[in-house]
């Protein structure tokens, strides 16, 4: 019989990660309530990139920490941005730090995380695919978070190229400079034959990514 995996062993700190962002949404889905959700989204987007850039700062602290060890600590980050969201926003709430930590429990004991990841995120990426070009466009192009997320899911370069109806070299020179402001991302369209002024156009971004979120929220409810 094969040796099953051990989940206290060090693992790839790409895969490792990736597999505890779930883990992150469940405590964000759970603990934003209802008066918040309009935020819940950004913040998923927060908590994630946060969990990048410590990943790439301590690269070999990373390599070195097991699945159980990126579960706990994707947690805990959780709880902590959570705690500082509503501090900024002035609310009495809080969520006990033992309320963050059984969800990486609850979850493991599903069995495959990363089946359960590629599900949820191909579902996600068919919800974008359902927006408007403008808005994919405007949502993908401005956060470097969401593309790792979906690239590391599995969606294929030429689809996330394809929808954001760019030439191969457009989106090979873009991909490696993301996340793009809202002028940045005018500019490119510009090049590519979008017309109207960049005031303009930075507007409609701006518009365009706010309504990809709503959108968004509505479909994955």
């Amino acid at each position: 019989e094969a040796d099953k995996p051990n989940s206290s062993a060090p693992t790839d700190a790409n895969n490792s990660l990736i597999a505890a962002l779930p883990i992150v949404q469940t405590i964000v889905n759970r603990k934003i309530s209802s008066t918040w959700q309009a935020e819940a989204f950004d913040l998923m987007q927060g908590i994630t990139l946060k969990l990048l850039k410590w990943r790439e700062k301590y690269t070999e602290k990373s390599k070195k920490m097991s699945n159980k060890d990126w579960e706990s600590f994707a947690a805990r980050t959780a709880y902590n941005e959570i705690n500082r969201f509503f501090t900024t926003n002035k609310s009495a709430l809080k969520v006990p730090i033992e309320e963050a930590i059984p969800v990486v429990t609850e979850k493991s004991a599903k069995g495959n995380t990363r089946l359960e990841f590629s599900s949820l995120a191909n579902h996600f990426w068919q919800k974008i695919c359902c927006l408007s070009l403008r808005q994919r466009r405007a949502l993908l192009l401005n956060s470097y978070e969401l593309v790792f997320y979906l690239v590391k899911s599995g969606v294929k370069d030429e689809e996330l190229q394809e929808a954001l109806d760019l030439s191969p070299d457009d989106w090979k020179k873009v991909k490696t400079d993301l996340p793009l402001t809202d002028l940045n991302i005018a500019e490119l369209l510009k090049k590519t034959g979008k017309k109207g002024s960049l005031e303009s156009m930075t507007k409609s971004i701006k518009k365009g990514r706010h309504e990809a979120r709503k959108k968004l929220r509505r479909l994955m409810d």
